[in-house]
């Protein structure tokens, strides 16, 4: 093992356990912003996982430990200006969201058509609660849940009639997806099934559509701090 890697050895052999499983039952994640060490420590990972027949989509900021964090802050307070979105708090939701969520989801999409014959189908979940407690914190992470289940009324939260037809139509969108691998049929709005070279995607609202490309200049710029 080379000397930069001493002190790994625990890690390589819980890797090398996981590239043996026959069935994917766990994940191991490497983590962190940056750094030479986590760098090099994927980039030994990478061939053996690709030797094994494994997919592998990893992302570092790779170009950020070349410039200084003020820098980097710098760029990303360009990306995200507070007057294009209304108050600070919602310039920082932005800004942590999209790398957090919506571009990682372009990203593993990406990955899964490339690496995958079986079809993907992504969402881009928009819908702001009516009223209620939820209703402050627009259209958060998990939120779709209350919709999917069909729980609406835990929430404090008297649904409309345009909120109940939602959850249905998620509901069936599920379904459908859980029997057959196929979220399309019912008459309902049709959900495009992601292929290379383009981003399509069904927005959940009360009007549900399809549609191609989600915040793709924000993706874009995040892709261009890891890769």
């Amino acid at each position: 093992m080379p000397p930069f890697l001493a002190g790994r050895e625990a890690e390589y052999k819980e890797f090398d356990r996981l590239l043996g499983q026959e069935e994917i039952l766990e994940n191991l994640v490497l983590t962190g912003l940056r750094g030479v060490g986590k760098t090099v420590l994927l980039e030994t990972f990478k061939p053996r996982a690709l030797q094994t027949g494994w997919l592998w989509a990893s992302a570092d900021l790779s170009e950020s430990a070349s410039i200084s964090e003020t820098a980097l802050a710098q760029r990303i307070l360009a990306e995200y200006p507070v007057d294009q979105y209304g108050t600070p708090r919602k310039a920082l939701i932005a800004a942590t969201t999209d790398p957090r969520f919506t571009c990682t989801a372009r990203k593993t999409v990406r990955a899964l058509v490339q690496g995958q014959p079986e079809p993907v189908y992504r969402y881009y979940y928009t819908h702001v609660f009516a009223s209620g407690p939820l209703a402050s914190l627009g259209a958060f992470h998990g939120a779709e849940l209350f919709f999917v289940f069909g729980n609406l009324a835990t929430v404090a939260h008297q649904p409309t009639p345009e909120e109940t037809a939602l959850s249905d139509a998620i509901i069936g969108y599920w379904s459908r997806f859980a029997a057959t691998g196929n979220p399309n049929g019912d008459g309902a709005p049709d959900w495009p099934r992601a292929k290379a070279g383009s981003d399509p995607y069904l927005k959940l609202d009360t009007t549900i559509a399809a549609g191609d490309g989600v915040r793709t200049a924000q993706c874009d710029f995040w892709d261009g701090l890891t890769s």
